[in-house]
């Protein structure tokens, strides 16, 4: 796995899909780690093909919530996005490259 998108998501369900929907549309070597914190009822530990969602029993802050995340993901490099954002497309490949050029990032 080259990247991993960690999404600490406290709140925000209204803005998941729009998220989600915004990264998936690009293909490449990536997951999605979404950290519910806390979990909404009925989504935790839900998982597809590139998402997968961890729900935690209780808030323990944006912070921790994304260290969880890197804990869990499998990717070379980690990007975090808030849980409000819509990536624009070709994303993928810019990040990508923005890491290949920034050894120290």
């Amino acid at each position: 796995m080259k990247v991993s998108v960690v999404i600490a998501n406290k709140d925000g369900e209204r803005f998941l899909k729009r998220c989600l929907d915004s990264i998936l549309v690009e293909k490449g070597d990536y997951e999605v780690i979404v950290v519910d914190d806390p979990a909404p009822r009925g989504v935790q530990g839900k998982r597809t093909n590139r998402v997968r969602r961890i729900g935690l029993p209780r808030n323990v802050g944006a912070a921790e919530a994304r260290n969880i995340g890197v804990k869990n993901s499998t990717g070379e490099y980690i990007m975090f996005l808030d849980v409000d954002t819509k990536i624009q497309p070709g994303w993928y490949k810019e990040v990508l490259s923005f890491f290949k050029r920034n050894k120290k990032t």
